[in-house]
């Protein structure tokens, strides 16, 4: 028998009436519905799954997916159609996998189906948290706790305990979540600045957690390095992020754990061009600047 998954913006009367009604008229499928803030993430380098809790199923175990209405949810659309075109499974309206990446949720999903490393990354309804992604090795307290459609470090912030994550999901009214085991590094991170086919700049950054305030993160740049004289897998990993996302000008942020590897914390589209010391700016503005020329040319 097929199983045909119907997904809405939300579950009601309606939704359920339509899919009875659906089900009557398909000869042997199975016609199930689903919210789209039901559907569960797990995406890591190399491995992308998919479910809903509520149905027991993941989504790589249907036939034919039904996007009935997704305008409110077109993040968490984007990112199904993703995992659906990689499994060959066909589904409608096949305009949701022409969408442009709209947060970290699709992102994530892109770079772990493209084999980069990506920290692994949970998303899910707020108050969530499946037992099998809670016993893998990288989901282990500290977690970072994010709104997966914040910017710039926006409702960022650390959980110590599961309780701690209950009560963070609750004070900042986080209904989808995006979970990240907290790496142990020195404290830095990088910023590799992609320009086409080339690197244009390396920015090193410093981690701020505050704590004693809202438990966020931040970071504030330390200083600039030449793209010659850093480490070439991570430049060439950069480009790769980049490339995956149709991105031609993008801040690949990238932090190094206490055993040597790196992994992608973003790929921002929008990277800080003018922000920081004037000699930064000055830098960031002309790998912008040869980049367009280049083009032109």
């Amino acid at each position: 028998m097929k199983k045909v998954l119907v997904l809405f913006n939300g579950r009601g009367d309606k939704s359920a009436q339509l899919t009875t009604t659906l089900a009557e008229q398909l000869t042997d499928c199975e016609v199930v519905e689903a919210a789209l803030s039901e559907v569960s993430i797990l995406a890591e380098p190399g491995e992308v799954r998919m479910w809903i809790d509520r149905l027991d199923q993941q989504l790589s175990d249907f036939d034919f997916v039904w996007f009935r209405n997704w305008q409110r949810h077109p993040e968490i659309a984007r990112a199904v159609a993703v995992v659906l075109d990689s499994h060959k499974i066909p589904y409608c309206d096949t305009e949701v996998g022409q969408l442009q990446s709209f947060s970290k949720i699709t992102e994530q999903v892109v770079l772990a189906n493209h084999n980069l490393p990506n920290i692994p990354t949970y998303f899910g309804p707020a108050g969530t948290f499946p037992q099998y992604v809670a016993e893998h090795q990288f989901f282990r307290y500290p977690l970072v706790v994010k709104n997966p459609f914040g910017r710039k470090s926006q409702g960022t912030y650390i959980a110590e305990s599961e309780e701690q994550l209950h009560e963070l999901a609750q004070k900042h009214t986080i209904d989808y979540m995006m979970l990240e085991p907290r790496i142990d590094s020195d404290g830095s991170d990088y910023r590799v600045m992609v320009t086409g086919d080339t690197v244009g700049y390396v920015s090193a950054r410093k981690i701020v957690e505050h704590h004693d305030t809202t438990d966020r993160i931040a970071v504030k740049n330390s200083g600039m390095i030449d793209p010659a004289d850093f480490d070439p897998e991570i430049i060439a990993v950069s480009k790769r992020a980049a490339r995956a996302l149709n991105r031609e000008v993008a801040g690949v942020d990238i932090i190094i754990d206490s055993n040597g590897a790196h992994w992608i914390i973003e790929v921002n589209n929008a990277p800080s061009i003018l922000g920081g010391a004037k000699g930064r700016a000055s830098k960031k503005v002309d790998a912008i600047a040869e980049y367009i020329q280049t083009s032109l040319s």
